[in-house]
C-alpha cells in the first residue's frame, strides 16, 4: 500500500508511528521480514517531505540503531539486505527483493539518505562470519560491491563527492573495508 498510495499512507504511517513498528520487525529473526521492513521504510523515506523524513528519523538517531537492529540476529550482512540499504540510501526502492549484484548507479543517482553509507560500512565491518564459509564469501562480496557502488556515485556525481566528504570519519570505515 505505501508503495501504490504514497500520499494517503505516507501521513498515516507517519501519524501512527509505523517506524517504530519497522524497528520491532528489524528485530526478527527471519532475514525476509527485515527486508521487507526496510523496503516498507525506503517507500516511507522516499515519499516524505524532507521535514516529515527529518522528524520521523533524526530525533532519536534512527539511522545509527538501524546497523543494530539487523545484526541483532545476523552474524552477517547478505547481499539482499545490502541491496535493499542501497535502495535506502539512493531512494530508488522496488518490490522486488533481489540476492545478487545491482545495476550499477547512473549519473542521475543521488545519495538521499547519507548516514546509511556509515550504516552499511559498521554492518560490514561487524560481521562475524566463519572464515571459509559460504557466508564469508558473500561478506566479500558485499563488501566488494559496496565499495564499487560508492565510487561510482561519487565519480558520476559532484553533489554524492561533496556529501562523502563533509561525513564525519569517512576516511576511517572506507579505508577499513578497502
Amino acid at each position: 500500500l505505501m508503495a501504490e498510495q504514497p500520499a494517503s499512507m505516507v501521513p498515516a504511517f507517519d501519524r501512527k508511528a509505523g517506524v517504530r513498528a519497522v524497528f520491532k520487525l528489524l528485530a526478527s529473526e527471519d532475514e525476509t521480514i527485515r527486508i521487507h521492513a526496510l523496503k516498507l521504510m525506503g517507500f516511507f523515506l522516499m515519499r516524505s517531505t524532507h521535514k516529515r523524513k527529518n522528524d520521523a528519523m533524526a530525533p532519536h538517531n534512527l539511522f545509527s540503531l538501524l546497523g543494530e537492529r539487523l545484526l541483532l540476529y545476523a552474524t552477517s550482512l547478505s547481499m539482499a539486505t545490502y541491496n535493499t540499504l542501497f535502495e535506502l540510501l539512493t531512494e530508488r526502492v522496488t518490490l522486488s527483493v533481489s540476492s545478487g549484484a545491482h545495476a550499477p548507479p547512473d549519473a542521475a543517482t543521488r545519495l538521499e539518505n547519507p548516514l546509511l553509507l556509515k550504516v552499511i560500512a559498521q554492518c560490514i565491518r561487524a560481521s562475524k562470519p566463519a572464515p571459509g564459509s559460504a557466508a564469508a564469501t558473500e561478506l566479500a562480496a558485499v563488501s566488494s560491491q559496496f565499495v564499487r557502488d560508492l565510487v561510482a556515485l561519487c565519480e558520476t556525481s559532484r553533489d554524492n563527492r561533496r556529501t562523502v566528504l563533509q561525513m564525519s570519519v569517512w576516511q576511517d570505515w572506507l579505508f577499513v573495508l578497502a
